[in-house]
């Protein structure tokens, strides 16, 4: 079998932050809709945990860690581009 070599492009992509928060946020939207459908059906008696409440559960959990990652990393940034002064004793 022989391997497929992706761009370069695409593999920073995939790697990204970006990549995982879009990811993220597809799944969330995706199984929303489908526990938004199943709370539809929980007024009438008939309510089921599926897997998509799972989903949203990652979903939302991935969300927040890569936002957490984004925040760090511009903090991290910050620190490197204002170098701190040292402090002066009077």
């Amino acid at each position: 079998m022989q391997s497929v070599l992706l761009p370069r492009r695409v593999l920073v992509f995939l790697r990204s932050q970006t990549c995982g928060i879009l990811t993220a946020l597809v799944m969330l939207i995706t199984s929303g809709v489908e526990v938004w459908q199943d709370m539809a059906t929980l007024f009438k008696g008939n309510f089921n945990i599926g897997a998509h409440h799972g989903v949203m559960l990652y979903s939302l959990l991935n969300l927040m860690s890569h936002i957490a990652e984004v925040l760090d990393a511009g903090g991290s940034l910050e620190e490197k581009i204002v170098p701190v002064l040292p402090e002066t004793g009077s």
